[in-house]
């Protein structure tokens, strides 16, 4: 009776391990690229021109910095990474003046939503929803969303130069390196 019985634990344990071992495959097979560590964007590339920014295309030209940010939010948390990425931005935009921002909320966003973002996070740069957005930069903003959804992240930012070409853009899960960058560019032009 007794080596039944220790037969029957082997046997159990050696298929808990065989399951676990399966649940991780299968988990890692379903899940390995919809990470946003995993994801790299395709909503837009470096060198792409994005055309005349509305709002920003005369002050792209006098800009003493020689590119403006363009940053995309769907949702806005203060402890996630669109908290994060906003108060650099705002923390940039007081420090350096000329520095030109340009930020497009999700249409769900109400224009009271806006407002209260702009007074309640002490926003100066321009901040507008997206169905404000027109032209080439309205078309990126399309296939963003589409992405970001895709991918499940909720911030997306490019840089663009005084030839509204793309110059960097921001990497899901590498805002740190997104926001240095612009601080070495920023320091490369005092």
């Amino acid at each position: 009776m007794n080596n039944i019985t220790c037969a029957n634990r082997t046997f159990a344990v050696c298929c808990a391990f065989v399951l676990i071992g399966t649940i991780y495959f299968l988990h890692s097979q379903v899940f390995k690229d919809k990470s946003p560590k995993a994801a790299s964007v395709r909503f837009i590339s470096v060198g792409e021109n994005i055309g005349i920014v509305e709002g920003l295309a005369k002050s792209v030209q006098s800009d003493k910095y020689g590119f403006s940010v363009i940053a995309f939010f769907n949702r806005i948390c203060m402890t996630c990474p669109s908290g994060m990425i906003i108060r650099k931005l705002k923390e940039m935009h007081r420090s350096y003046e000329g520095l030109r921002i340009l930020a497009l909320l999700s249409n769900d966003f109400s224009e009271n939503d806006k407002e209260n973002i702009k007074a309640n996070l002490g926003i100066e740069f321009q901040l507008k929803k997206a169905d404000e957005a027109s032209g080439y930069l309205l078309d990126v903003w399309d296939r963003w969303k589409i992405e970001s959804q895709e991918k499940r992240f909720s911030n997306g930012a490019f840089l663009i130069d005084m030839n509204s070409k793309v110059i960097r853009v921001l990497q899901p899960s590498k805002e740190d390196k997104f926001l240095q960058f612009i601080q070495d560019r920023i320091d490369k032009k005092r």
